[in-house]
C-alpha cells in the first residue's frame, strides 16, 4: 500500500467574536499518495500540536480532528474546534516563536513556523472594523508579528473581493500525473477500494478474489482459513502445483518431528513423518507400525527397528509368477506351496500349508492343502527311519486340485508305515 503524506495549502484566518482575539483559525489542505494522486473522500485523523520555541519545542496546545477530504482531496478544519483538554486561549503568543506540527494517522507529516495570524490575539487592537477591497489595500506587511503595533484592525468577513477557497473544484480537476498514471496503481477504481477490508488486519484482493489474509492466517480458496495457509480446492486434478526446474518442497520441523497428515472429511487417516530423535522416515495408518526407512536405509514393514535391506515382520505374498524366472528374481511358483513332516499315524510334525492329512491304511496318505494350484504341481516326498531301508514313495496329483495322494512301499512294493516328508511347488492358482 503506498504511504499517504500532505501537500500542505496554508490558508489561516483569524475566527474573531466581536472585538476580541481569535479563539481559533482555519487549517486547509490537499491529501495525496507517494505518487501524487489525490485522495479523494478518504477518512482521517489528524493531531495538530502547537510548540514554542522550536520545531522541536514543548507542546503547549494538542487537539485532534476526525476528518474527511472532499472529492478533491480538501481537508477544512479549525484549530481550536478539535478534541482536546488543552486552552487555545492560554497561549501567550508574546512569547513567540511557535510551529504547528501535524501528524495524520499517527504519522507525523511536518513542523511548520506559524508567523502572523495566531499574533493578531496579541495585537489587541481588534474593533475598528473596515470595509474595502483587500487588493486595494496598500503598504499591508508580509509578515505581521508581536512588533506590529499599527492602528490596522477589522473584520475579516468585512473585506470584499476576497478569493472563495472553498470552492476548489474548478483548479484543481485539470491536475494530472503521468508517472501515476502509467502504474499499476492508476488502475484501481472506486469498484476496488470499496471491498478493501475496514479491518487493518484482514484483506482481500477483491470480493470474488481466492486470496484471503485474517490475522496471521492465509486462505486460498476460502475466506475461513484455519492453518497458517489452507488451501480449499475447486474440483481440478491438483490442489496445489510446484512448477520449477528443480522442483522440491521443503519441510524442517527445526529438531522435531515434521512431516504430513491425511484426513478424510475431517477424520485423520494416514500420516508420513520424519522423527530426528530415531532418524526414521514412517508411513503408518493409525498408531501401527507401517513402513520404516531407517538412517541405515534399511527398510521395515510392520517394524521400525528393521536390521536387514529388508526387514518384514509378518509374513509375504507373491501372487506373480513366471515359467522363465529370472535370476535373483523371485516369483509366486519359486517357493514351495506347502511343504510337512508326516509321522507314520499321519499327524504333523512340523510344516505349513497343509489343512489335513488323512490315514486310511497302512502306506496310504490322503494330504489336503490350503493352497489350490494351477495346472500341475511339483511334488517331493521323502522316507526316513532311524534304520534305512529300501522304501519307495509315490504320489499323485490331478491338475488344478489341493489333494496329493501319497504311497509308501518297501522295496518289494508291500506298503509299509514310516515317517516322511513333502514339498509342493507349483503356478499359485489365480484367486
Amino acid at each position: 500500500m503506498k504511504k499517504i503524506y500532505f501537500l500542505l495549502i496554508w490558508i489561516v484566518a483569524a475566527l474573531a467574536t466581536m472585538a476580541q482575539a481569535p479563539e481559533g483559525f482555519k487549517y486547509q489542505a490537499v491529501l495525496r499518495d507517494a505518487s501524487g494522486e489525490i485522495k479523494a473522500n478518504t477518512d482521517v485523523e489528524i493531531e495538530i500540536s502547537i510548540l514554542q520555541g522550536s520545531a522541536s519545542g514543548s507542546a503547549v496546545y494538542s487537539e485532534t480532528h476526525d476528518a474527511a477530504t472532499n472529492g478533491n482531496g480538501l481537508i477544512t478544519l479549525n484549530i481550536g474546534d478539535g478534541s482536546t483538554t488543552d486552552n487555545l486561549g492560554a497561549i501567550d503568543w508574546s512569547n513567540s516563536p511557535y510551529f504547528i506540527k501535524i501528524r495524520v494517522d499517527g504519522t507525523v507529516m511536518g513542523t511548520s513556523q506559524l508567523l502572523s495570524v495566531p499574533y493578531a490575539r496579541y495585537a489587541e487592537e481588534a474593533g475598528n472594523a473596515f470595509s474595502g477591497s483587500y487588493t486595494e489595500l496598500a503598504d499591508v506587511p508580509e509578515n505581521i508579528d508581536e512588533d506590529y503595533t499599527d492602528d490596522f484592525s477589522g473584520d475579516y468577513n468585512d473585506l470584499i473581493n476576497v478569493p472563495d477557497l472553498s470552492d476548489t473544484a474548478n483548479y484543481l480537476t485539470s491536475e494530472t500525473d503521468p508517472v501515476f498514471d502509467a502504474s499499476v496503481a492508476g488502475g484501481i477504481t472506486d469498484a476496488d477500494t470499496s471491498q478493501w477490508n475496514e479491518n487493518t488486519r484482514k484483506w482481500r484482493l477483491k470480493e470474488s478474489d481466492a486470496l484471503y489474509y485474517d490475522n496471521g492466517l492465509v486462505g486460498i480458496g476460502t475466506d475461513l482459513p484455519t492453518s497458517d495457509l489452507t488451501v480449499e480446492g475447486t474440483g481440478r486434478n491438483y490442489d496445489v502445483t510446484i512448477r520449477d526446474h528443480n522442483a522440491f518442497m521443503a519441510i524442517d520441523g527445526q529438531g522435531t518431528n515434521s512431516g504430513i497428515q491425511f484426513f478424510s472429511d475431517g477424520t485423520y487417516k494416514s500420516t508420513f513423518y520424519y522423527s530426528p530423535s530415531y532418524e526414521r522416515l514412517s508411513i503408518f495408518n493409525g498408531a501401527g507400525n507401517g513402513l520404516t526407512l531407517n538412517e541405515s536405509n534399511n527398510l521395515g514393514i510392520k517394524t521400525t527397528s528393521p536390521q536387514t535391506e529388508l526387514h518384514v515382520n509378518g509374513s509375504v505374498r507373491v501372487d506373480e509368477t513366471s515359467e522363465s524366472p529370472d535370476p535373483k528374481t523371485i516369483y509366486g511358483n519359486s517357493m514351495p506351496l506347502a511343504y510337512a513332516t508326516v509321522n507314520t499315524n499321519g499327524s504333523i510334525l512340523s510344516g505349513y500349508g497343509v489343512e489335513s492329512i488323512e490315514n486310511p491304511e497302512k502306506g496310504h496318505y490322503t494330504i489336503t492343502f490350503s493352497q489350490r494350484w494351477s495346472g500341475h504341481p511339483a511334488v517331493m516326498v521323502t522316507c526316513y527311519n532311524s534304520s534305512p531301508a529300501a522304501e519307495i514313495p509315490t504320489y499323485y496329483a490331478a491338475g488344478g486340485s489341493n489333494v496329493v495322494y501319497v504311497r509308501l512301499a518297501d522295496g518289494s512294493g508291500d506298503p509299509i508305515s514310516s515317517v516322511f516328508s513333502i514339498v509342493v511347488f507349483g503356478m499359485p492358482f489365480n484367486q
